[in-house]
């Protein structure tokens, strides 16, 4: 007699052995609608036009950039009260030094006649050039200078040369010699020493 195969058995050796999974289909990638050509012309304009701000202020990158030291800049104005200042302070040091050398004289029993004004005159000259000239030309300044906040520098914004400083002082001293008239030419920004030396007096505080 034949024996018949149960119906589980014959199901368990009939399955392929070979065959693999098939892989699932690809999921269809939604296509995005592209922008119109004139709605992307609008948005590059509107991004080119809106500067780009940080807690409502404008970048740096955003804002031109300004140069002091440019040879074309404006002129920094400096209010005449403030040369006159410094004036007033570098001719006080002068005259506080002429007395003192009068004082020394009448000390010593010397008793300065008209006649010798050429001698404390030229003395006067050599003193206030050294005073204002070596000053000037290492540290753009003279001390009435610095007490009132003001600084000496050329056109481009470098240190003044040697020629400037002395051209400077030459300013300074027809200045005083017509009763400080030229001090009005400060009116318009520049006085007569800064003529004469091509330089430009700043604030102590702004960027040379």
């Amino acid at each position: 007699m034949s024996r018949r195969r149960p119906a589980e058995e014959g199901v368990l050796f009939d399955l392929p052995l070979d065959r693999t999974p098939a892989a699932p289909a690809p999921a269809e990638e939604v296509e995005q609608p592209a922008l119109p050509l004139a709605e992307n012309m609008v948005a590059d304009v509107s991004r080119q036009a809106t500067p780009d701000t940080r807690g409502g202020k404008p970048l740096a990158a955003d804002v031109p950039p300004t140069d002091d030291r440019s040879p074309t800049a404006k002129p920094v104005t400096v209010r005449l009260r403030l040369r006159a200042a410094a004036g007033l302070t570098d001719l006080g040091v002068c005259a506080a030094v002429m007395v003192l050398l009068l004082v020394t004289l009448l000390a010593q029993g010397v008793r300065p006649r008209l006649s010798d004004w050429p001698a404390g005159a030229l003395f006067l000259l050599t003193f206030s050039f050294l005073y204002a000239v070596l000053p000037l030309a290492f540290w753009g300044r003279t001390p009435g200078m610095a007490l009132a906040g003001l600084r000496a520098t050329s056109k481009d914004g470098r240190p003044l040369t040697f020629r400037q400083a002395v051209l400077k002082w030459l300013g300074s001293v027809l200045t005083v010699a017509l009763a400080a008239l030229p001090l009005l030419l400060a009116l318009g920004g520049r006085s007569l020493s800064d003529l004469l030396s091509g330089s430009i007096t700043r604030p102590l505080d702004r960027p040379t």
